[in-house]
């Protein structure tokens, strides 16, 4: 991540939020733009953005939230907007449709309108992520708007210590894997990434995939323990592994398809911080061809 980015000036004129009159009973804040519109996606060519933030920290005037919408991570925000509470809803209107934006918010602890990444937490929205939130060095889900319409992202959840997420963290590193599942997937029955510190551990991260064929990198892993990954298919979409119905399968760099079942050894991965370990293509099918 280019930091100069991050360190440009943020131009907040057009786009001040008016919070005078605002109560706690209100719903939701609609932002001014830059023609002084403050209905989403009045333009004949743009749409809106909705999304709540959820901080668990102190913001206020003088240290508010930042809100930005830009074209890509290491873009300058097309649309910046001062947020002074930890918990609001807003709309940002007036985006051109048909143009592909991520998602930014950081906490801007000293006031000064820009994020020092030192000091300030800041998170990128991905739809897939544990309150939709990544580090800058993971992706970010990219959000197309149609003329007209407001896409309604949800919660953006986050607090002052974002080393958790993915993305984030000095003593730490990344795992890059490709997925190949031959059988159908999709939002309703997705493919669930897991890295775990042992086959019977909870997962300490879990990475949600719509597709049968994807690669992905999970970053943030740390480099404290060895890790084992592991892939199911979420028939039921209940965000659980349920043994009878639903195949899953470990990674093991010398087994056939790199994939072995659940009482089989898998591979342990060591992280070096940095570095990003490349664990190949981990194929399997349906669960009546899985080693489970």
């Amino acid at each position: 991540m280019s930091r100069w980015l991050f360190a440009a000036p943020y131009l907040f004129a057009s786009l001040l939020i008016g919070f005078a009159g605002c109560s706690d009973d209100d719903e939701g804040l609609t932002l001014p733009t830059a023609n002084g519109n403050g209905n989403g996606g009045d333009g004949a060519d743009s749409g809106a953005i909705m999304l709540s933030v959820d901080f668990d920290g102190t913001v206020a005037e003088e240290n508010p939230l930042i809100v930005e919408v830009k074209e890509d991570q290491e873009a300058g925000p097309t649309r910046s907007v001062e947020v002074p509470a930890a918990d609001t809803t807003i709309t940002i209107s007036d985006l051109p449709a048909d143009t592909g934006w991520v998602v930014a918010v950081f906490h801007d602890e000293d006031g000064d309108g820009q994020w020092d990444d030192v000091d300030e937490p800041l998170v990128f929205y991905n739809k897939d992520s544990t309150g939709q939130a990544v580090g800058p060095t993971s992706d970010p889900t990219t959000i197309t708007v149609d003329a007209g319409d407001t896409i309604d992202i949800g919660t953006i959840a986050f607090g002052e210590d974002v080393g958790a997420l993915p993305g984030n963290g000095a003593d730490t590193g990344s795992i890059s894997l490709t997925v190949n599942f031959t059988d159908s997937v999709g939002e309703d029955n997705p493919l669930i990434v897991e890295v775990k510190e042992s086959q019977p551990s909870a997962p300490t991260i879990e990475v949600v995939l719509a597709s049968a064929d994807t690669t992905i990198t999970i970053s943030n892993v740390s480099t404290a323990t060895t890790w084992v990954v592991a892939i199911y298919h979420d028939v039921n979409n209940n965000g659980e592994w349920d043994s009878a119905d639903e195949p899953l399968v470990y990674y093991n760099e010398d087994a056939t398809g790199q994939a072995v079942g659940p009482t089989e050894d898998a591979t342990e991965i060591a992280i070096t911080p940095g570095a990003t370990v490349e664990l190949g293509t981990i194929t399997f099918v349906g669960f009546s061809d899985s080693d489970s």
